[in-house]
């Protein structure tokens, strides 16, 4: 069989980036004080501040307590990376500068500047706000049918015990032997 030859790394290059933003990936690497290195327009558009950085190369320089309010521990992935040398798979909570708050979906991982040498994290990350809301909404629903359920419990419990308390009732006040038999058993 024939087949084309092989894409060169800038044509996957291109592809790789087109896909990424096709499907809302975005990538920011920093310094281990946060000074961003590289950032492309997915990453600025989930921090939402692709409109104070419309270049992303304007973002460089920038650190990321810049671009995000912090709701954990400034830092703290950092230290994870530094110890781990990676950080895969996990959500992270932060607030946009205007407030809104955003979670991420994140792997970060303990890189070397091809050059420099330097240590850098280099991170990916997807928005997932949506989903989040849509689960804690899911989560407040399922622990309001929890407490109507055992309310329920509770009441039917307590009905119960009405009627074996009305039924004892009938059975010592009853003259009808055949009666009293029944309700005993």
């Amino acid at each position: 069989r024939d087949l084309p030859p092989p894409l060169d790394d800038f044509e996957l290059s291109k592809i790789r980036k087109m896909s990424m933003e096709i499907h809302g990936l975005g990538i920011y690497q920093y310094r281990f004080d946060g000074t961003i290195t590289y950032i492309d327009k997915v990453a600025l558009e989930i921090f939402n501040v692709q409109h104070l950085y419309p270049d992303p190369e304007m973002a460089i320089g920038k650190k990321i307590s810049d671009l995000i309010i912090y709701i954990e521990k400034e830092g703290s992935i950092r230290e994870i990376v530094k110890i781990k040398g990676h950080f895969i798979g996990e959500s992270y909570h932060f607030k946009t500068l205007d407030g809104q708050d955003r979670w991420v979906l994140n792997d970060f991982y303990l890189i070397k500047h091809p050059s420099t040498g330097e240590e850098l994290i280099h991170a990916t990350m997807k928005d997932i706000t949506d989903r989040q809301i849509a689960e804690d909404l899911i989560n407040k629903s399922l622990s309001e049918k929890q407490i109507l359920l055992r309310e329920v419990h509770h009441r039917v419990k307590n009905n119960l015990q009405i009627i074996c308390s009305l039924v004892n009732l009938e059975w010592l006040n009853s003259r009808n032997k055949d009666l009293k038999v029944s309700l005993q058993n």
